[in-house]
């Protein structure tokens, strides 16, 4: 027969319906249905982390967002270590060369693409976490199914199980630190969410491989060990102590026999060979197999206070079980939440408290376990009771044991660190899968034991409890992103003020709470977090985040100056001042230092006596940023924010994107455009224009000005 001009024998057509006609089969197979279920429920969820992760676009250049591309073009050229500046703040200087501390796997992904451009340096990691989210939903699917198994066999799902089981994978998506680590695609996050995913799967093919007794899926499960210590040590040795206990297990049951002598073989090579690739890397980088790189190596934090002070209290580390009592009384407060008038209604609580005589380098935002994940905390506690009944009654859930006592070893790295911060939940989400499939799956078989009130009522409350996490962790990460993360600029912030004044003037015909009026800049006057404070007559909108104060919106009696620039051609090498603020006895200069290509831009400030001085960052290094223009030409938009005099922090923002920071005694004064008042330090006039750019609006200030008339 001839279909659509292609020649297909009686034969082809056979191989072809038995094709379909197979694959159809496997849909209708009990863990056919189960897949799609889970994949319903994982597509649902990963809406919602794409929607987090791809906030400033799915290849948004991002912050500390390019040291994988860095390491995986060092590999192109032969060598493991990169140039003095590819990593920041955060390399590790060892005998003259810089490396990075973080895992090799998401730098082993992004080969294929910067071996022929550099074009997407920085601009992979909303797509890498995305990837990372449904790898661990996949083995969220995968632990779930053989969870379900322990009750039902490989029977038919009902529709009930199966809208069961798409529920519990977007549970742990949505009701765990996941949707918070999905909001920042830096570096930082990134490592963390692959480690968690490989080791999600991981434990998923270790259950298996006790189930079914597979050698392709042990090898598969320390495979993806592997992957999980390479991206987050802390996080993958949980797996590998996993597949050490069985290897125990099973050595002790082989000795007794005296036979089996080569899966106890087949087992101990899976358990080694993961932590024998971790201590190569580290061999390689740091000269060490063992142990972590001495935080002394990161040279350009070794001067910064809060480091210097927690090193010095801890022996020169960063580490320590010191830290335990206070990051656990954070995490698994019951009250590790606040409320708020404004949308979404709840914010971080208070800073941790610390218990005894530790000192951190970071009290960073944090709410806790119960507060932020109630169900699934809920269901790791059923899970525990169901796995110890179940090896005395079920020898199913036996299973379970060794992933469980596994994910728990990799959670306790979390506890030793000198930082609380919301981001190293991330190392309990796999004790939460492991555990909550099980007790989730174990709450489903006692419920169809019972009433159905009883059923009813249950189920209410578990959905009551589901929704609650899947708002708290998206409220917390909505809040954080525009306020909380590093790098997140003024118009984030405004972005957030202004939505909560628009939802509140919805819902409500009063002013907001917390709403604070100032004739004066407040300095380091400390307020509740969420505070808002009008300045003047809407000279500026602050926000405080209870350690200091942020800028919503400000003018140009505040420090805000918009600028119009027109730069003509001049010769490479001279340096133009783009406009100059007087305040008292200091005068901050913009600069433009002009090259073959365009201009970089440079801060400073003269003192009384004219003495220059180059605004600096936090490490004290000297700060310029190249803006590159069109041609000899620039017809550009500036503005030149002085911090309302706060924290001596200064900033250029180029197209509303910040370019250029500088911390200094710079602050408000009266502004002269395209001339400074000192020849010695460079040209006095600029080659071309400068003019005031369109006046800053306060829209948000004068929403709150207008609900309380």
């Amino acid at each position: 027969m001839v279909v659509d001009s292609i020649t297909v024998t009686p034969r082809d057509a056979v191989e072809r319906a038995q094709g379909t006609a197979h694959r159809h089969v496997r849909i209708r197979t009990p863990a056919g249905r189960f897949a799609l279920a889970c994949a319903g429920g994982g597509v649902v969820a990963l809406v919602v982390i794409a929607w987090f992760a791809s906030r400033h676009g799915m290849f948004a250049n991002v912050p500390r967002g390019d040291f994988y591309e860095v390491q995986a073009r060092s590999w192109l050229h032969g060598r493991w270590d990169a140039a003095p500046n590819a990593y920041a703040f955060e390399r590790f200087a060892v005998h003259g060369r810089y490396y990075t501390y973080f895992g090799p796997w998401p730098a082993l992904l992004r080969i294929p693409v910067v071996a022929f451009t550099h074009s997407l340096d920085g601009r992979l990691s909303a797509v890498a976490v995305l990837l990372a989210c449904t790898v661990a939903l996949v083995g969220a699917a995968g632990l779930s199914w053989e969870a379900r198994r322990v009750w039902r066999d490989d029977t038919m799902p009902t529709r009930r199980e199966l809208l069961a089981a798409a529920a519990i994978v977007a549970l742990f998506a949505l009701s765990t630190t996941i949707v918070f680590l999905s909001g920042w695609t830096a570096v930082y996050q990134e490592a963390i969410i692959w480690g968690v995913a490989w080791a999600i799967v991981s434990f998923w093919l270790l259950v298996r491989y006790l189930r079914a007794d597979r050698t392709a899926d042990l090898v598969l499960a320390s495979a993806a060990a592997a992957c999980a210590v390479l991206s987050r040590g802390s996080v993958g040795v949980g797996p590998i102590v996993a597949i050490g206990l069985v290897a125990a297990a099973k050595a002790v049951t082989t000795l007794r026999a005296r036979r089996g002598f080569g899966i106890v073989a087949a087992l101990a090579l899976a358990t080694v060979v993961p932590y024998a690739l971790y201590c190569w890397v580290n061999a390689v980088k740091f000269g060490t197999p063992f142990g972590l790189p001495s935080y002394e190596l990161q040279d350009r934090l070794t001067d910064w206070a809060p480091r210097r002070a927690a090193m010095a209290a801890n022996d020169g580390s960063l580490f320590g079980f010191g830290y335990a009592p206070t990051i656990l009384v954070q995490y698994l407060r019951l009250d590790g939440l606040a409320f708020d008038r404004l949308f979404p209604w709840i914010t971080f609580p208070p800073p941790a408290r610390v218990v005894g005589n530790s000192v951190f380098e970071a009290l960073n935002p944090s709410s806790s376990l119960p507060a932020a994940s109630p169900l699934p905390v809920m269901l790791v506690l059923g899970g525990i009771v169901a796995i110890v009944r179940g090896a005395i009654r079920r020898t199913a859930a036996r299973r379970f044991a060794a992933p469980l006592l596994g994910a728990a070893v990799g959670s306790i790295g979390a506890l030793s660190l000198a930082f609380v911060d919301q981001r190293y939940q991330g190392d309990f989400v796999p004790l939460l899968v492991v555990g909550g499939v099980v007790g989730a799956w174990w709450l489903a078989h006692w419920l169809s034991t019972q009433r159905r009130w009883l059923r009813a009522v249950v189920i209410g409350v578990v959905a009551l409890l589901a929704a609650w996490g899947a708002w708290v962790n998206a409220g917390l990460t909505y809040l954080y992103t525009h306020t909380y993360q590093p790098d997140v600029g003024t118009q984030e912030l405004a972005e957030l003020i202004a939505t909560q004044l628009r939802i509140h003037d919805q819902l409500s015909d009063g002013p907001p709470s917390k709403v604070l009026h100032m004739h004066a800049l407040p300095k380091l006057d400390v307020a509740p977090v969420g505070t808002l404070a009008v300045v003047g007559d809407c000279d500026a909108l602050l926000w405080s985040n209870g350690r200091g104060w942020r800028t919503v919106e400000q003018t140009a009696a505040t420090g805000l100056y918009p600028l119009r620039v027109r730069l003509a051609p001049a010769r490479p090498g001279t340096r133009e001042p783009l406009a100059s603020v007087v305040d008292g006895d200091v005068t901050t200069v913009l600069w433009a230092l002009r090259g073959n290509d365009g201009a970089r831009l440079q801060l400073s400030w003269f003192d009384g006596a004219g003495v220059e001085h180059v605004a600096t960052d936090d490490a004290g290094r000297r700060r310029s940023q190249d803006v590159v223009h069109d041609g000899d030409l620039a017809d550009v938009a500036l503005r030149l924010d002085l911090g309302l005099g706060l924290l001596d922090l200064a900033s250029v923002s180029l197209n509303d994107e910040i370019v250029l920071e500088g911390f200094g005694p710079m602050s408000p004064g009266t502004i002269t455009y395209g001339r400074q008042p000192f020849p010695a330090a460079g040209a006095t006039t600029v080659t071309g224009t400068v003019k005031p750019g369109p006046p800053p609006t306060t829209p948000s200030c004068d929403r709150i000005l207008r609900s309380e008339r």
